[in-house]
């Protein structure tokens, strides 16, 4: 199984407030009641007593337009955290994951603290009314006090390259958990066969070293220190990488670096050929590039493999170190933890570019001004160059000699019309005697239908 949920994420997610409201206010999903109540500063059943509303305040204390809004409860019971019995919680801040609170109304709450703002809830918080108690039976459920958190986790890697999954499991990884604060103990624990671990420890704060071959690297976040609460849990998963690394320069025919062009490393193993994705890959203001974490097997690299001519990258495909043909290319062996330097990869003439000409006109002959045309690569809709008509209908867009195309059009009438309208797909190779292009609309049949059945 694939572990990319880190601790991390569901703080930042709680810090906003469970659901799916917006894309902004995604929450994580199938949150624990022991995580709840690892994650959160005040847990307590109150009932809506009040609202108070004031004006946010921005720059230089100045009043902004928006307001934020709290809500007063009357606590009824302490599940953690709360020692008065009302308290006020932020529940708005004027951002799309502001919750309501309905007067009268009796919630399970979940808030956090903050030195200055005092407490605050929010949408992926968790919140509940009370008449939906099943997450309040298991909270009152959890271990006395006393007993200590649960810290469990997963380990996996991606050291060799898999059939399958990203990542596999890890097992017999011990496992150092170090409390960071206070006495400063030491546990250990052991992944199982599915590289899952688990232990209970005293509420601190801890760092969690999975011991990993020398020829890994922990992925991100892993140094992140983790805060284990009394009757709590809290997960802590480790993805572990070949420490590897592909160096090298890209250079044109003439021997002159070759600036933000995207480097192909692709494994020969795929039955389906996809790029080696890391934040590398890229070549900088120098030419040079840099491929990291790679797992261990054997790779082509290329330019314009796996993608179509751009005007950032006017290149036909190449395969290193300059041959056109995959079956041809040199074969990159990346072992464990290797690091290979210095690649040279020199490129072969650019694409010759030209000029597309052309009309767009309506079914009457009328000209179509301000339609969008887009240039999309042979039979395909992915478009990646395009422009707008003038007032006479025409366009003009560049390609490149020796590539296939079609063409595209996008528009929308104005209130009254309502109408959409598209060209025929009709794929050509451009060449040095390519005619300029007259595209006739046609009316979506799609409309058309609609239009008839109305």
């Amino acid at each position: 199984m694939t572990y990319r949920y880190f601790i991390f994420i569901i703080l930042l997610m709680l810090s906003f407030g469970v659901g799916e409201k917006t894309l902004a206010c995604s929450c994580v999903a199938n949150i624990s009641p022991c995580q709840r109540y690892g994650f959160s500063d005040a847990i307590f059943v109150g009932k809506a007593i009040g609202i108070k509303k004031e004006k946010a305040k921005g720059e230089k204390g100045r009043e902004t337009a928006y307001e934020l809004e709290s809500t007063i409860f009357e606590v009824e019971e302490v599940l953690s955290g709360v020692k008065t019995e009302q308290i006020i919680v932020r529940n708005k801040t004027g951002t799309s994951c502001d919750i309501s609170f309905e007067q009268g109304e009796t919630y399970l709450i979940f808030a956090n603290s903050d030195a200055k703002k005092g407490f605050s809830t929010g949408y992926c918080s968790g919140n509940t009314p009370t008449s939906a108690g099943e997450f309040l039976t298991a909270l009152r459920g959890l271990p006395p006090k006393g007993s200590g958190g649960r810290l469990y986790g997963n380990v996996s890697e991606s050291l060799k390259k898999p059939s399958d999954d990203d990542y596999v499991a890890m097992p017999g990884v011990d496992i150092k958990i170090q409390e960071i604060e206070g006495s400063r103990k030491v546990f250990h624990a052991v992944t199982d066969n599915e590289g899952n671990y688990e232990l209970i420890v005293p509420q601190g704060k801890y760092k969690v070293n999975p011991a990993i071959p020398t020829y890994g690297r922990l992925g991100l976040y892993s140094e992140e220190a983790v805060f284990v609460k009394d009757r709590g849990c809290v997960e802590k998963h480790f993805t572990v990488e070949n420490k590897s690394q592909i160096n090298g320069k890209v250079i044109d025919s003439r021997g002159k670096a070759v600036t933000e062009i995207r480097v192909e490393l692709v494994s020969i193993e795929d039955d389906k050929p996809e790029p080696f994705s890391d934040d590398g890959g890229y070549t900088d203001k120098t030419g040079h590039f840099s491929i990291t974490n790679i797992p261990s097997g054997r790779y082509t690299l290329s330019i314009n493999y796996l993608i179509e001519p751009t005007e950032e990258s006017p290149f036909p495909t190449v395969f290193y170190p300059n041959v056109k043909k995959r079956e041809n290319a040199m074969i990159i062996e990346v072992g464990l933890g290797q690091r290979i330097d210095s690649l040279v990869f020199q490129l072969p003439a650019s694409i010759p570019k030209r000029r597309i000409y052309g009309t767009v006109v309506f079914p009457d002959g009328r000209p179509a001004a301000g339609m969008t045309v887009n240039l999309q690569r042979g039979d395909s809709d992915i478009s990646f160059s395009y422009t707008k008509t003038d007032k006479n209908g025409n366009f003009e867009l560049n390609g490149f000699i020796g590539e296939r195309y079609n063409f595209g059009i996008d528009y929308y009438g104005d209130e009254d019309e309502k109408r959409e309208f598209s060209v025929k797909k009709s794929v050509f190779t451009l060449d040095k005697k390519t005619p300029p292009f007259r595209l006739v609309m046609e009316k979506s049949k799609e409309l058309e239908s609609k239009s008839k059945d109305n």
